[in-house]
């Protein structure tokens, strides 16, 4: 579960000035029943229409509140921040704890810099999260003037089947307002959430020891890399990084990468930077290294779902392999998930693990200067790769 202080979303504590403004009377957006009917845990049929897809996002949760305690003041807090994360590559900030009298300067730095956003609306948190309705559903349409930069509305996270339910009304009212949705969903529910309801969807990993089987619904999502600081040193903490990101792709979560979070307090294990602290060349560039290989390897990874996926031992390391596929191709994807471990050695396959028969593996080409990877040859029903991978690295391969 996300942090923000120590449990952004489990305490649910949101700044009071948030809550003050969007909880004060304003007309609503559009007139909503009295009453919510729930309808427990039948099956669930979106009542909206699919929204249009979305771009691939690459980006960061951010929390003004935090930026706004800098000594340099918010306003250049914001700059410096917004700067470094077009450096990493990112296009997409997620907003939370603004206020009304900062978002003004967010949608001004970020637009500036061609960055979207995606703000969170704490009423649509509170009603997703308790169920409980406040007065005031969404933000007022003049929060936001440059709708250009802000691409959805964040509404909170799916848990269960009832948070599911209250996410697909929010989905209902904000579609005929013209608001596209983002909301986050623990892995277990991913087969629950009818395609096309939400404009962004963020998976994000259970503790089930079991969420490494193949889940062939699980398609597209973006995944979410928890940026802990770890005991192990700078470069163990942002291997770790690279490691979450290709084990997400592992489960298929091809549909973009965001990371957790950016500023965090002293006492939080997550966040890029700590508050006071200078921001690493080493995270940026990891970061940049990541944002980088979730754009190109993105268009070979589209729409495929796992077909099969396990464990295989490589000398000192125990290497993920994922064969990723849909009804007319197929990848190979190898994850070194050691942070601080190499995986070197020979990996040998039964062909019969991918989902049509194929006779060759190739390299996906990592660099524009190589037209054509390494190609390795199915014998014997068989497929064999030298593999040598640095610490959360992976290699993907086309099967043809």
């Amino acid at each position: 579960m996300i942090e923000l202080i120590h449990s952004r979303w489990a305490s649910g504590r949101t700044s009071a000035a948030v809550y003050g403004w969007l909880c004060a009377p304003v007309k609503r957006i559009i007139a909503l029943t009295a009453t919510l009917t729930l309808t427990g845990c039948a099956p669930l049929q979106p009542t909206v229409e699919p929204v249009q897809q979305a771009a691939l996002p690459v980006g960061m949760w951010y929390s003004v509140e935090l930026a706004a305690t800098s000594p340099a003041g918010l306003r250049d807090t914001l700059q410096r921040d917004f700067d470094n994360f077009a450096t990493m590559g990112l296009d997409l900030i997620l907003v939370q704890h603004c206020t009304p009298t900062d978002i003004a300067d967010v949608i001004e730095i970020a637009g500036n810099r061609k960055l979207h956003l995606i703000v969170a609306d704490p009423v649509a948190e509170h009603y997703l999260r308790s169920g409980s309705r406040r007065s005031g559903w969404f933000a007022p349409p003049a929060v936001v003037p440059q709708r250009h930069a802000v691409v959805a509305r964040y509404v909170g996270r799916v848990v269960d089947m009832p948070t599911l339910q209250r996410a697909i009304e929010l989905a209902d009212v904000a579609k005929r307002a013209g608001l596209p949705l983002a909301v986050e969903v623990d892995a277990r529910m991913a087969d629950r959430v009818p395609p096309g309801t939400f404009a962004y969807v963020f998976w994000h990993d259970t503790d089930d020891p079991q969420r490494y089987a193949p889940a062939d619904a699980v398609r597209g999502g973006v995944r979410t890399v928890a940026c802990i600081r770890g005991g192990g040193g700078e470069q163990h903490a942002v291997r770790a990084w690279l490691a979450e990101y290709h084990l997400g792709l592992a489960q298929a979560e091809t549909g973009g990468v965001v990371f957790d979070t950016f500023r965090a307090l002293p006492a939080s294990p997550r966040g890029v930077v700590v508050m006071g602290e200078a921001l690493t060349p080493e995270r940026i560039a990891m970061i940049r290294r990541i944002a980088d290989r979730c754009r190109r390897w993105h268009e070979l990874l589209a729409g495929l779902g796992v077909h099969d996926a396990r464990s295989v031992p490589v000398r000192e390391v125990d290497v993920r392999v994922a064969v990723l596929a849909s009804p007319r191709r197929q990848c190979l994807l190898v994850v070194n998930p050691s942070a601080d471990k190499f995986a070197r050695g020979q990996l040998t396959l039964n062909a019969a693990m991918a989902a049509n028969a194929f006779d060759r593996a190739v390299s996906a080409t990592t660099s524009e200067d190589t037209m054509v990877g390494a190609v390795y040859h199915v014998a014997n029903n068989r497929l064999e790769i030298p593999v040598t991978l640095a610490p959360g690295e992976a290699e993907l391969y086309e099967l043809f």
